[in-house]
């Protein structure tokens, strides 16, 4: 994303994703709807279609299948008609390369989110000069940004820390669901409530707890 105090001026980004929707990855198409909601105009540039046909609904509602091009052929094109202001990408490999390229053919600005496998895994070989071609880095924690400064020699000032968050008035317990967690008669027999995130230090994430909680 851009930097905060130019993100006023803007109406039009083109995002650069890979693959465009994907199930595991709503914080994208969440951002999207946030622009949107700014009065923002978006495109997406999806390197590789969806596989399958299974939608968040929120994804389907929002129609964003009529304002993606999933041919990079015609990339171009898109970004010669719509003259986005910036370009931002998802995750610095494939999508971060594509923007690159497309930023420097038609001289506009562009930015990227580095999220955790494409930092610590798998991590393109250039990434400093990925970062210093960018206008900003953007990462989900600050773990990630001090080891993007470490190990990539990205300095602090470059970097932006914007969580991914989830939106609790659409990804919520279902009422039915939270009555049912406590049968009639249960005697306060403990139930299940689990707090997940991947075990690793890859984005700062505090691992997995399975926890048991009093129900009476």
């Amino acid at each position: 994303m851009a930097r905060p105090e130019t993100l006023a001026s803007l109406r039009r980004i083109a995002y650069v994703l890979k693959v465009f929707p994907k199930l595991s990855e709503t914080f994208v198409a969440a951002e999207l709807l946030e622009l949107r909601r700014r009065g923002i105009d978006v495109r997406i540039l999806s390197l590789q279609p969806p596989r399958g046909d299974l939608r968040h609904d929120f994804v389907a509602r929002a129609g964003f299948d009529q304002l993606t091009c999933y041919e990079p052929k015609d990339f171009l094109a898109v970004v010669n008609e719509f003259r986005p202001q910036l370009l931002h990408a998802h995750f610095a490999t494939e999508a971060t390369a594509a923007a690159l390229d497309l930023a420097a053919e038609h001289s506009i600005p562009f930015t990227f989110t580095a999220h955790g496998y494409d930092i610590h895994r798998k991590a393109p070989l250039d990434f400093g000069p990925r970062a210093a071609a960018g206008r900003a880095v953007v990462t989900v924690s600050e773990a990630n940004a001090a080891y993007i400064a470490r190990a990539f020699g990205v300095p602090r000032s470059h970097i932006r820390v914007i969580p991914c968050g989830v939106d609790t008035d659409r990804f919520r317990p279902l009422a039915h669901a939270a009555e049912a967690s406590e049968p009639a008669g249960s005697g306060g027999i403990p139930a299940a409530s689990s707090n997940c995130g991947q075990d690793a230090r890859r984005t700062g994430g505090q691992g997995c707890r399975h926890e048991p909680s009093q129900t009476r």
